[in-house]
């Protein structure tokens, strides 16, 4: 059976490089975001949970740390649906996100005043906890 693009699903990955990193090669990830740009198709959700976007988000980070803030835009540039999203939609992911990062044991807040690299002492860095790093060594990121 042919698929033209239009017909397939308008899930999409983009990195900074225009490249899917090794960790997401799925064939969800290959899908192209113009497939849904240049088609009536709306953007749906990822099958990612919020815990596999933030650990996906920290792991891109050379030292392995973002605020919520640096999160959301990893977020929003890597997964075009989120950044589709407005308003109380958007106040709703970003929540989600918060939830996450302060009740699942997994992420890790540092204070930035207790660091000596950063000018802006005010907020939080979030990491992940050692024993947690390896939770999608397998590379599935999907929702169960």
């Amino acid at each position: 059976m042919n698929r033209s693009p239009a017909s397939d699903s308008a899930h999409s990955f983009v990195s900074f490089d225009g490249e899917t990193p090794p960790t997401l090669q799925t064939s969800y990830t290959r899908q192209l975001l113009y497939t849904s740009m240049r088609t009536a198709v709306p953007l749906e959700k990822p099958p990612y949970s919020y815990v596999a976007l933030i650990s996906l988000a920290i792991k891109s980070h050379p030292h392995r740390r973002m605020t919520v803030a640096e999160i959301y835009r990893y977020i929003e540039d890597h997964f075009p649906y989120y950044n589709s999203l407005q308003g109380n939609a958007k106040r709703g992911w970003q929540n989600s996100i918060r939830h996450n990062l302060s009740l699942n044991t997994c992420f890790i807040k540092i204070p930035k005043e207790n660091m000596l690299c950063c000018s802006d002492r005010k907020g939080n860095y979030w990491t992940l906890a050692p024993d947690c790093d390896n939770m999608f060594s397998d590379g599935n990121f999907k929702r169960r």
